[in-house]
Parts: structure tokens; C-alpha cells; sequence
């Protein structure tokens, strides 16, 4: 992921103890998450790959099996349903129209690192497919540092008519991490290589098995587009820490997008509104961490969120070279805890957000290769 946005303004990238867990931060969003993501909606072909509840996994994603990125910083991601503080990246994936039918790659490094893929795509009629399957190993410089990943994406494609299209996405992964932990100054100097010694007594890790599908349909005519795209993904993790998460966690949604670009009144327009459902379900289990083994069970909780989000963003060319650019999104969120444990009192509870949040800006095409914009906007994210 470093070597993906590093040199994209705005971007900031820090991998976490030499694995591909990263933290992420777009115009200081979510900086002080040292561990996962938040204030960044992730999407692969405009449909979400973050969870519901703000949070995601850089592991889900594969670097080798994507086309190009698109960056949207803050509010600009408003027209993909994105409502927060550091707007979205949106990661494009290969196609049959695009990719190579054979391709093959290997990398190889110090610490034990390999990265070996392989890939195919082709078009079969009004049919094409891509696949990419592909591993990930490291013994690492630091003790306790092993990784050990697998992952499989794929997509095929039907042209039911010129103005109709189908895609059909998959995911499956298979992530191992070993944690070394955080380290004193005085334990840097000393020994730069070596693990805090409570993550190796605990077998401090990170393990998830992932699987997602998705489908996009695609409707084009008359300048105007419609893009419908339900999905599903299903993620089982065991992550010992300072006690042991056993968690399962279920996200599905749909996205709804219709994008217009014919002129109004003879001035060039961009208009775009949609729909983005997003919810999920997660079975919470902690437990005593024993040597890396579980111990007494500390919670069991079924947590549920969901998001709401209807948008709509207007781009209408005032004058020559001149956009102004309005915006709207109204966004319902609901977070729940039902508490099974007990143990220490209930800890159930229900909250509800709702917001608007307007947008307003203007866009200023200096030359052909150079535009100067501003926004005036807010951003909402629920906890």
C-alpha cells in the first residue's frame, strides 16, 4: 500500500511493524489510529469494501490485482456516498478488455520476503473474466514478525447489449501476521530486531480468513448512466492481543448511482445522486489471553451498525474554464451493543446519528493540465 499512494499528495502511509497493515491518513484523518482504519471509505469499482461501521483491513486488498487507484480527498468522495473526514480511495480492477491472458511475477528480498503472482484475463464473446491468485511470505526483520498471506480475486464480465453490462466480483483471503510490538528506546538501540517480550509470550497475532462477492450492473445511454451493485463479505478473525478477539464479522449493502452528464441550457453539467446502504453484523468474543490460548471468557456481545447515505452532487459550468460545484448528503447511522456476558454489568446500547451535510465549491481550469479548486464542506462520522 506505501509503494501504491506514497507519493500522492495529501496521503500519508506508515506501515505497521514491517507488514502490509498500514496506517492510513488523508489530510490528517484518523491520525492518531495507530491500528486499522477509520476516516477513509475504501471501495473496489465504487462498492464499499469497508465495513459499516467505519473501520477496514488493508489486508483484504492486493495491490497486483488492481488496474489503477482513484483518490478522493474530504468532500470530493461525496459523489461515491463517502461521508468521511478523509473522502475515499477507490481501487479499479483489471478487466478481460485489459488484462493480459498469461502473467506471471515473482519477487524476492532480504528477511525472507516472496511474493509470487499469477494472473489471466480474456474476453470470450460478450463474455470476460479476470483472475489473479497470488502469496505473500516474510520472516521479517524484527522476531515475531512472520507474515503469511493468500489471496484470490476475480471478476467476469457479460455484455448483455452495447448499453448493458454485468460483473460479477470474488475475494477470498487467507491472512496470518505475527505482532512484535512496540519497543522502548532504550530496547531500539539495544537490539533493533528484537519483539516486546509480552507479544511473543502471548503469540500476539492477527489472523482472519476473508470471503467477499459482489455484483455491478451497469446501464448506459444518452450521456446517463445507472450502476446498481449489491455485495456481501463474510470475515472470521483470531487476533491475541492482551486478550484474545475471536470475532465474526458479516457486512452487506447495495449502491445505488445515476450519473448524467448532458448539458443544461447549453452550459456543461455533471450531476450525480445515489443511494449507499451499508450494514453489519459482529459477534464479539474476548477471552483471557493465556499464552496465546484462550483463557476465562471477559465478553460476548452481538454488535450491529448501519448506514443510510442519500446523496447528490451538481457540477455546472458557469462561465468558460469556471465550475461551481453543490452538493448534499443526508446520512441515518445506528449503532448497537446486546451484551451476553453480564459479567460486569450490562452493557447493551442503542444510538442513532442522523446528519446533513452540504457541499460547496468552485473549479478553475487554469490551462488545459492545470485546475485550482476549493471546497466548503462537512463531514459526519459516526463512532
Amino acid at each position: 500500500l506505501k509503494d501504491m499512494l506514497e507519493y500522492s499528495p495529501g496521503v500519508m502511509v506508515q506501515p505497521r511493524f514491517g507488514a502490509e497493515e498500514a496506517r492510513l491518513s488523508i489530510r490528517g484523518s484518523g491520525i492518531q489510529r495507530t491500528f486499522h482504519l477509520r476516516g477513509i471509505t475504501l471501495l473496489q469499482d465504487s462498492v464499499p469494501l469497508s465495513d459499516a461501521d467505519g473501520s477496514g483491513d488493508f489486508q483484504e486488498i492486493e495491490p497486483l490485482a488492481y488496474h489503477y487507484i482513484e483518490v478522493y480527498r474530504g468532500a470530493n468522495a461525496l459523489e461515491y456516498g463517502s461521508t468521511t473526514l478523509g473522502g475515499a480511495i477507490n481501487f479499479i480492477s483489471p478487466t478481460g478488455y485489459d488484462a493480459s491472458l498469461i502473467q506471471g511475477r515473482l519477487e524476492a528480498g532480504s528477511f525472507g520476503y516472496l511474493k509470487g503472482q499469477a494472473s489471466s484475463g480474456a474476453r470470450v464473446g460478450p463474455a470476460d473474466y479476470y483472475v489473479s491468485l497470488t502469496q505473500y511470505r516474510q520472516v521479517g526483520y524484527r522476531v515475531h514478525s512472520e507474515q503469511d498471506n493468500r489471496r484470490i480475486f476475480a471478476n467476469l464480465g457479460y455484455r448483455v447489449s452495447p448499453n448493458l453490462e454485468n460483473r460479477f466480483y470474488l475475494a477470498l483471503v487467507d491472512t496470518h501476521s505475527a505482532l512484535p510490538g512496540s519497543l522502548t528506546k532504550f530496547q531500539m538501540e539495544t537490539d533493533p530486531t528484537q519483539a516486546n517480550p509480552a507479544n511473543i509470550s502471548q503469540n500476539q497475532r492477527r489472523d482472519f480468513d476473508y470471503t467477499r462477492i459482489a455484483d455491478k450492473i451497469t446501464y448506459a445511454w444518452d450521456d446517463q448512466q445507472v450502476d446498481v451493485s449489491p455485495y456481501f463479505s463474510h470475515k472470521d478473525l483470531h487476533h491475541p492481543i492482551f486478550q484474545i478477539l475471536d470475532d465474526e464479522f458479516q457486512n452487506w449493502g447495495g449502491h445505488f448511482r445515476y450519473l448524467n452528464t448532458k448539458d443544461f441550457f447549453g452550459k456543461k453539467s455533471r450531476f450525480v445522486t445515489g443511494y449507499l446502504g451499508m450494514a453489519e453484523s459482529l459477534w464479539d468474543l474476548r477471552f483471557v489471553n493465556r499464552g496465546g490460548a484462550r483463557g476465562a471468557k471477559t465478553a460476548d456481545a452481538a454488535q450491529t451498525s448501519y448506514n443510510l447515505n442519500f446523496y447528490g452532487e451538481e457540477n455546472l459550468e458557469i462561465i468558460p474554464r469556471v465550475t461551481l460545484v453543490g452538493g448534499w448528503q443526508w446520512v441515518i447511522s445506528s449503532r448497537r451493543q446486546d451484551d451476553r456476558f453480564l459479567a460486569d454489568g450490562n452493557n447493551s446500547g442503542h444510538f442513532m446519528y442522523r446528519k446533513v451535510d452540504p457541499k460547496a465549491g468552485i473549479l478553475f481550469a487554469a490551462t488545459p493540465k492545470i485546475q485550482w479548486f476549493g471546497n466548503f464542506s462537512q463531514s459526519f462520522e459516526p463512532p
